[in-house]
């Protein structure tokens, strides 16, 4: 097949929040737009995922085409409106 992403690498943050707190994520997640791929720059994809049970709540994946620093670091740049965006809602995070 032609036209698969092969990545080498994935950043993935998770994170979890009061369950009083889980409405409001679920609210967010899908409301606020996923960071945009930039397969130039290394970013091939990137998925979100809202826990149905248990923890994590909420997981975010980016899909990268090395772990060279300079991916990495676009990822992480991508990531950190996400980070930002948990925080209000009180969540833990691990990236």
């Amino acid at each position: 097949m032609t036209g698969l992403r092969k990545g080498r690498a994935l950043a993935i943050l998770w994170a979890d929040v009061p369950s009083a707190q889980r409405a409001d994520l679920e609210a967010w997640a899908t409301s606020e737009p996923l960071a945009p791929t930039d397969p130039a720059a290394g970013v091939l994809a990137v998925g979100r995922y809202a826990g149905i049970s248990g923890a994590p709540a909420f997981l975010e994946v980016h899909e990268l085409l090395s772990d060279d620093a300079a991916v990495v670091a676009t990822s992480g740049r991508a990531m950190a409106v996400t980070l930002r965006g948990l925080g209000r809602l009180g969540a833990v995070t691990l990236t």
